[in-house]
């Protein structure tokens, strides 16, 4: 599989709630792999993963406030 396959088909499963398709594309915004590195698409796939109850994006997102790395969530909404 190819790595422009490989972001589709986690760009599909989190568009099916699939929190840890959502986790790994927030990963791979935030490295810059297999996509373009981005680091408000990684926030915005770290909320969504939360959002749909997956633990890693529940943690990175919490850590990502904590850190200063996200200014429109307030700490309690990352939790």
């Amino acid at each position: 599989m190819n790595q422009r396959n490989t972001y589709e088909l986690y760009l599909r499963e989190s568009d099916r709630g699939n929190g840890f398709a959502s986790w790994k594309l927030a990963m791979m915004h935030q490295s810059g792999r297999n996509c373009e590195q981005n680091q408000a698409l990684a926030l915005q796939f770290l909320e969504t993963g939360a959002h749909q109850d997956n633990t890693l994006a529940k943690r990175d997102l919490a850590l990502a406030v904590l850190k200063g790395s996200c200014f429109a969530m307030s700490r309690e909404d990352a939790l």
